[in-house]
């Protein structure tokens, strides 16, 4: 089964903060992605023994660090390096 979560995300915001409407952008995504995997995980759960392991972004990041992988984030400043 695949499951994608399309997101389309419009920010303002009061103050104008250009940070607080990446954040918000940020933040959403990372919530958007962490759905993709916890809902089928929890709509096929039929054996609390056995339960279903469903995978997104987030979670294989998770999956990823627990192991001691490195993980990079890749900016502007450091793309070409990276």
């Amino acid at each position: 089964m695949t499951l994608d979560i399309p997101l389309s995300i419009i920010t303002a915001s009061n103050s104008g903060d250009r940070e607080q409407q990446v954040q918000f952008k940020l933040q959403s995504g990372i919530i958007s992605s962490a759905l993709e995997h916890a809902t089928p995980e929890q709509l096929f759960n039929t054996d609390p023994l056995n339960p279903p392991n469903a995978f997104s972004a987030v979670k294989g990041l998770q999956i990823a660090a627990a192991a001691g992988q490195r993980i990079y984030q890749v900016t502007p400043a450091n793309m070409a390096t990276t």
